[in-house]
């Protein structure tokens, strides 16, 4: 999965390079592993001042043109991971002085696993398989250490976890309606329906606010499609049925809030679920006869949820199995 870099990380004033330990795994300066270092305490770094920096003038600017604009993005491909790291220090130091929620920026996905056997790459070999297979059981460990995690907080949607001690933590593919996860398996597949519906009927509003990173992109670019501008609303989608229960495929959370100000409600985590929607749906026209037959869709959609943020689970993206 390709990381997603923040805009706000590599437009930070660079720093003195200072020697910093770096998260395990560490997959470029985006705003989710920069976050490790900021509650590592031995990453702390010590305050230094920003460069200051003449404003130029309108004709310099002018006369630079365009090629200023790769001049930057080269300059900005070189920094080195400790100063895109000095940077957020100062950034999170800075908070209350900004104008930009840098909480609310966007983070790349977590190390989420969408689970397979055996391996479907043309001329697999046992290899194959066999590194499929300890993924898989490595993505149930790390599920059961991020559920442990959401238990601690008491971040399950519609559950009270008194302890984090339970078999729970192993269940989170469980499609019970005892399991921790019950509650929210019903909440994204609420999300899923109020999505879809929203895209055949142009509801935009609906759609960016249970949308976000490159899903928010998809469902716009869908939008468009069904809904040409000055056209009315043609469309309406209806969910069937569902011949299996949306099942949780893997669970990631991690500290996403280190913010200065202390959290008045909610939880730090940033949280990653990936789950699987089997259903059967109907996209027809308005007005036109009803000629057209539900049929069988199976997608797996990758959610966030920012515990520091009274917002929804959102759609991030939706994944495909590629092993």
């Amino acid at each position: 999965m390709a990381a997603r870099t923040t805009h706000y990380a590599a437009c930070a004033v660079r720093a003195r390079p200072t020697a910093l330990p770096l998260p395990p795994a560490h997959r470029g300066p985006t705003l989710s592993s920069l976050i490790w270092s900021l509650s590592t305490p031995s990453a702390s770094l010590p305050h230094h001042a920003a460069a200051v920096r003449t404003t130029p003038t309108l004709a310099h600017v002018q006369r630079r043109g365009m090629a200023s604009m790769s001049k930057r993005k080269s300059t900005l491909d070189q920094l080195s991971e400790e100063d895109q790291l000095a940077s957020f220090h100062r950034a999170v130091r800075d908070e209350y002085h900004g104008a930009i929620d840098m909480w609310n920026m966007p983070m790349e996905t977590l190390d989420v696993h969408l689970p397979s056997f055996p391996a479907r790459v043309k001329n697999a070999t046992w290899r194959d398989h066999l590194e499929l297979l300890r993924d898989n059981i490595l993505n149930s460990i790390k599920n059961a250490a991020s559920m442990r995690k959401l238990a601690q907080e008491n971040a399950f949607p519609g559950r009270e976890t008194a302890s984090a001690r339970s078999l729970e933590i192993f269940r989170a593919a469980s499609t019970k309606d005892s399991a921790w996860v019950a509650p929210l398996r019903a909440l994204l597949l609420e999300n899923y329906t109020r999505v879809h519906a929203a895209i055949a009927e142009g509801d935009a509003k609906t759609v960016r606010a249970l949308t976000v990173d490159q899903y928010a992109k998809d469902a716009a670019r869908q939008l468009r499609t069904l809904h040409p501008p000055g056209g009315a609303a043609a469309w309406r989608w209806r969910l069937v049925g569902a011949p299996a229960p949306v099942r949780i495929l893997s669970v990631r959370a991690t500290e996403g809030y280190a913010g200065l100000a202390p959290l008045r409600a909610g939880h730090p985590l940033y949280i990653n679920v990936l789950a699987r929607f089997e259903t059967t749906q109907l996209l027809a026209r308005r007005g036109a006869p009803s000629g057209a037959q539900p049929r069988r869709v199976v997608e797996h959609l990758l959610f966030e949820k920012r515990g520091w943020y009274d917002t929804p689970w959102a759609i991030k993206e939706q994944m495909h199995v590629d092993r």
